[in-house]
């Protein structure tokens, strides 16, 4: 009935190709959750960086607004170590030629009609990428709760944020 009356599709939640008929929820549709049973998250923040590599995990505590009351959590990890966080496209050829080869990589994409291309990738700087880690495993934990305390994971799936849509040649 919430997902009927106060929530949109594309913006709250989505179909994500290849992943199924479930909708994703997606971080607007979980404030709107929280919003409409009111529901506060508090999370906390594990930090388990290394020198190289930025790593946070998120416990988002979920509680009633009117009584404060303990409802059930959420987890959520992120790492500079993923595929997406890890890499990113090469500006120019000078930039893949002069980055050190053990930190380059070539990777196949897939374009228009099936065809199939090369995107030649740097490693990226993790202390680049350190806020963003920090506010995805943040946004997975809160989804990951929203969905534990309103039992809606019979509705949706967890926002399948990491499809991300490579550009095309």
């Amino acid at each position: 009935e919430v997902m009927a009356a106060v929530m949109k599709n594309g913006t709250h939640y989505g179909t994500i190709p290849g992943c199924g008929d479930k909708p994703a929820l997606l971080k607007p549709g979980a404030e709107k959750l929280m919003m409409t049973f009111r529901l506060a998250a508090d999370p906390h923040v594990e930090d388990l960086s290394t020198p190289l590599v930025c790593r946070y995990r998120v416990l988002a505590r979920i509680t009633a607004m009117s009584t404060g009351a303990f409802l059930g959590n959420g987890i959520g990890e992120c790492s500079s170590a993923e595929d997406k966080y890890a890499w990113k496209r090469a500006t120019c050829e000078q930039e893949w030629t002069e980055t050190d080869p053990s930190n380059r990589r070539e990777k196949w994409a897939r374009g228009r009609g099936d065809s199939a291309y090369k995107i030649k990738q740097i490693r990226t700087n993790s202390a680049d990428v350190a806020n963003t880690i920090l506010k995805m495993a943040k946004k997975r934990a809160l989804i990951d709760g929203v969905l534990t305390v309103t039992a809606a994971s019979d509705i949706f799936t967890q926002d399948i944020e990491e499809l991300e849509e490579e550009g095309q040649p």
